[in-house]
């Protein structure tokens, strides 16, 4: 399993270019910085992928789930015919085919790679698409998480069977302050796209670029936004 961690800065984490062996697009003008990897399986993992402006990959596949947030730039799957472009998302099941793709213009994504529980259905699978026209909706009341006025969701993917596995952007305004402790009973991992959190409890800031790994179980809050935040966040169900 991945390791669990507090939120912490990206900044210093070395691009480094994508192994042989990996069962994904890689090759010249093709890095990664990986926030967290599986020490026993190398394609249990949640990386920031770099395509520069030029590149062109093969058809790609692979056996795990894959979720992906293009946070700049501009990627076209020439074989499914989409292009992709800052803000756009998908949820790639095993052995969904992607690609070739071209890259017009440098890209980053961040890349969420994981084997869900055994008998799990999971999020819908779904192509590089937009989310601008997704509307932001008050936190749902039927889930483990913080909520109240000033906090809003957007909500790209989610199993129907299980509303906390999820995938999601949340906007705090400027000033918004979750009260309580936190915790629960699935896997949560956290990407800071804009803005800051203050973890009081946890004694942790988190600012643009900043990433967590939060295990079930795993206590964090109170937590206060003085200049608002922009996130986004991973909820899957542990495999065992």
């Amino acid at each position: 399993m991945k390791p669990q961690s507090d939120l912490h800065s990206t900044e210093e984490i070395p691009w480094t270019p994508i192994g042989a062996g990996a069962s994904s697009a890689k090759g010249e003008g093709i890095t990664e910085k990986i926030l967290s990897i599986d020490p026993d399986n190398p394609n249990n993992c949640t990386r920031l992928v770099k395509l520069e402006k030029g590149v062109r990959t093969g058809v790609v596949s692979h056996p795990f789930w894959e979720e992906v947030w293009i946070l700049k730039g501009t990627l076209i799957d020439e074989g499914n015919k989409v292009t992709g472009k800052e803000g756009y998302y998908c949820c790639r099941h095993p052995d969904m085919q992607h690609g070739p793709f071209y890259v017009p213009e440098e890209c980053i994504t961040v890349e969420l790679h994981y084997t869900p529980k055994e008998g799990w259905d999971g999020k819908p699978q779904s192509d590089l698409h937009s989310t601008e026209e997704i509307p932001w909706t008050p936190i749902r009341t039927d889930t483990s998480s913080s909520s109240g006025a000033g906090m809003t969701e957007k909500i790209l993917s989610v199993d129907p069977n299980n509303p906390d596995s999820c995938t999601r952007l949340i906007k705090q305004e400027p000033g918004f302050k979750s009260t309580g402790i936190m915790v629960h009973t699935f896997w949560e991992e956290l990407f800071v796209i804009k803005g800051t959190l203050i973890d009081e409890g946890n004694k942790v800031v988190g600012k643009e670029g900043a990433y967590c790994c939060r295990q079930p179980g795993m206590l964090h809050g109170p937590i206060d936004h003085p200049d608002g935040a922009f996130l986004l966040e991973f909820r899957y169900m542990p495999q065992d």
